[in-house]
């Protein structure tokens, strides 16, 4: 190369290709001041005109490094890389679950006072590779580990009584999960990887695959699934909270301000696509050999029911009992007079008649209690290795089928409330010892020198004229 060639070169490498990312016309600009001009600012004769440049440019262009440089690696590997499979070509049968979580584009609004706004959901998704079926999930309001194990234990229990709960009637056949996954497929989220996750994993030998962060192509089931859940209700949905393209533009409307749907009845919302998905033709999967001749649609539902007859799963299954030991949260509560009281709430179950009363008199008692995040309709106490259920009390009944997070929110917004009305009686008392001293002075301004003991000797005469009107 000549001089002026390799000084082209240098300016494109410094300024065209990297993070700055600069423009053809400013990487040339940049090179005219560092090469071409003297001391003063004025420039050298003989400097490369901007044809030049942009022809040598064009003659050596590379645009992967183009795209690495100015991008970044992921940037070109999410979307520019060269694709030779499919996304379920690591997955050879059912068990292999991809998980992640995403951010519902809709606001919603509380249950227990539809006035208030408690913001966007959160939604965990476990999907299994194989057959591109959603197998576990979690719709609430926290993000974190116990949000990751409320959606595996949603994956190894029945959903037709996690359906049933949320008033939806569903049969087996039209959503066939039920087991943990053989194989976890996550990204490295502190979620992913807490004690409690490590602790599941490691009881049941699951092995967890972990991916570097910002790929959210090499879990593109999970990817898809929450694309088809939010495409699917979206637009059923509009003036209702959700979110649409322009968000956060000026002159958008506030989507807070159309929010309309509680969490229970988002979340039937979402069972009802994800039963949707179950079923939907899937058009760009691939069936082998053996699918077509055994005459399997590529629907999700047929596709995982031809791996679990064939055998090919990898999957644990998981009894009610262990559901309740290890994939349900623990925390602690008190015997007390009034029953199990249990964040804000208070439980009863008739065996402990006794203990509440002994509990009343000779003060509350700690136990041990898990719990279902999402359902604040029973709980269980934990003694000598057995789960005993309790259900709501009477003075609780009012918080049936609803999360404990919207019980917490809602108690918060009642105390900044009762805050209020703390300094309105306050006040109040205030206004009333003001108007009533106000009174008494006025009383003791006027009034009169008497004959106390001649007001005391006609005092029933005086009555008498008081109740006549005379005494005014």
């Amino acid at each position: 190369m000549t001089e002026m060639q390799k000084n082209i070169r240098w300016a494109i490498n410094r300024y065209f290709y990297s993070g700055r990312r600069m423009s053809l016309n400013g990487a040339y600009e940049m090179l005219l001041l560092s090469k071409y001009t003297h001391s003063d600012g004025s420039l050298i004769e003989g400097y490369p005109t901007f044809y030049q440049f942009r022809y040598f440019y064009y003659s050596h262009e590379n645009p992967i490094k183009k795209a690495i440089s100015q991008q970044g690696l992921s940037y070109y590997q999410r979307n520019m890389r060269p694709l030779y499979g499919k996304s379920a070509s690591y997955a050879r049968s059912i068990g292999t679950y991809e998980i992640d979580a995403t951010e519902a584009d809709i606001y919603l609004v509380s249950k227990l006072d539809r006035s208030q706004v408690i913001g966007r959901p959160v939604i965990y998704m476990a999907v299994d590779v194989a057959s591109q079926l959603i197998a576990g999930v979690y719709v609430g309001l926290q993000w974190g580990e116990e949000s990751v194990i409320e959606c595996l234990r949603n994956a190894a229990s029945d959903k037709v009584e996690y359906a049933a709960r949320y008033g939806i009637a569903v049969t087996k056949d039209q959503w066939l999960s039920c087991g943990l996954p053989g194989c976890l497929v996550t990204d490295r989220g502190m979620e992913f990887l807490g004690k409690r996750m490590e602790e599941l994993c490691a009881r049941y030998d699951i092995t967890v695959t972990g991916l570097p962060p910002y790929r959210p192509d090499l879990k593109g089931s999970v990817e898809k699934a929450f694309d088809l859940l939010q495409g699917r209700y979206k637009p059923l949905l509009k003036r209702q909270g959700v979110i649409e393209e322009d968000f956060q533009e000026r002159g958008a409307p506030d989507y807070r301000m159309e929010a309309s749907l509680t969490l229970y009845e988002f979340t039937q919302i979402v069972i009802h696509c994800i039963v949707y998905n179950a079923g939907r033709v899937q058009y760009h999967f691939v069936r082998t050999s053996e699918m077509a001749a055994d005459d399997v649609q590529p629907v999700a539902n047929q596709i995982w029911d031809w791996y679990a007859q064939k055998g090919l799963m990898n999957l644990i299954p998981v009894s009610d009992n262990e559901t309740h030991g290890v994939l349900l949260p623990r925390e602690d509560g008190f015997l007390t007079r009034r029953g199990l009281a249990f964040r804000h709430l208070t439980y009863r179950n008739d065996r402990f008649h006794t203990r509440y009363a002994v509990a009343g008199i000779k003060g509350r008692e700690s136990v041990k209690v898990a719990y279902d995040p999402l359902c604040t309709d029973t709980v269980y106490l934990i003694e000598n290795g057995e789960y005993i259920p309790f259900s709501l009390t009477g003075a609780s009944s009012g918080f049936e089928n609803t999360t404990y997070a919207e019980v917490c929110r809602f108690l918060e917004e009642e105390r900044a409330l009762k805050n209020e009305w703390r300094k309105r009686k306050v006040q109040n008392k205030v206004d009333c010892a003001k108007s009533i001293r106000e009174i008494a002075q006025n009383a003791a301004d006027h009034h009169p020198s008497l004959n106390t003991k001649e007001s005391i000797e006609n005092m029933k005469e005086n009555r008498s004229r008081e109740e006549d009107g005379g005494a005014l």
